[in-house]
């Protein structure tokens, strides 16, 4: 995680009633690296809003095509060709 926030930086989509402040502030790597952190403050009836990565992958693992209105093709591609979904379902 330190790698990927640290060297990257990440972009945060909360789901409707999550607190990304409270989160970050109880994470030592996250505050550490709070400037490589960019959390999308969006209209909570954007589609973003409501994905799930793992509802994602399943719905790739069952060849469900909705997945291509919010996923890009490199996106699902990476996801097909790493086999991500393989142990979406826990």
């Amino acid at each position: 995680m330190e790698v990927i926030v640290g060297e990257f930086g990440i972009v945060v989509v909360p789901r409707d009633g999550a607190d990304p402040e409270r989160i970050m502030n109880h994470s030592s790597i996250l505050r550490k690296y709070k400037n490589n952190i960019l959390v999308v403050k969006d209209d909570s009836n954007h589609p973003m809003s409501v994905v799930s990565s793992t509802k994602s992958r399943l719905a790739l693992q069952h060849g469900d095509g909705h997945v291509v209105d919010y996923l890009c093709q490199p996106v699902i591609d990476y996801i097909l060709k790493s086999q991500l979904y393989i142990n979406a379902s826990g």
